[in-house]
């Protein structure tokens, strides 16, 4: 989802969303940023060109259309370091083809990345055992 900054910035209440996007957005990629170690930069970087290579892939569904986002893919993988992916992602979008544009960016990242992050705080703990999915069921039986 693209929100258009034309969309926000008609409005006083707009200018303030778009402001807070900033500031939440910039937030949240210094944490993203502060915890990325240099040894998984390569897989930020191919999740942020999936990103958004998909998400420029629009399915029309009656008068609108929708797009894959990967988010929920990229919290899972990369946690707090899917937020500066995301806006890498946003920002070469609206320069290259004027998608959302520069001054929505920051609600876009937020309203994508914090997703994201939930989706890492809630999931990563079961993405991460290594056990056997069948091994998951009851306590009594541990094999070797």
């Amino acid at each position: 989802m693209h929100l258009s900054e034309a969309v926000l910035a008609t409005s006083d209440a707009g200018r303030i969303v778009l402001g807070a996007g900033i500031v939440l957005a910039a937030a949240g990629t210094a944490i993203g940023l502060r915890k990325l170690d240099y040894e998984r930069m390569p897989r930020v970087a191919v999740l942020s060109s999936a990103f958004f290579v998909v998400s420029l892939i629009h399915f029309p569904i009656g008068g609108t259309s929708v797009h894959l986002v990967l988010n929920g893919l990229m919290g899972l993988i990369l946690g707090w370091a899917a937020l500066p992916a995301i806006l890498i992602a946003l920002v070469l979008q609206a320069v290259l083809f004027q998608f959302g544009g520069l001054l929505a960016v920051g609600v876009n990242t937020v309203t994508m990345g914090l997703p994201a992050v939930v989706c890492y705080h809630l999931f990563h703990r079961a993405a991460a055992d290594r056990r056997p999915a069948w091994r998951l069921g009851p306590r009594w039986r541990r094999g070797p």
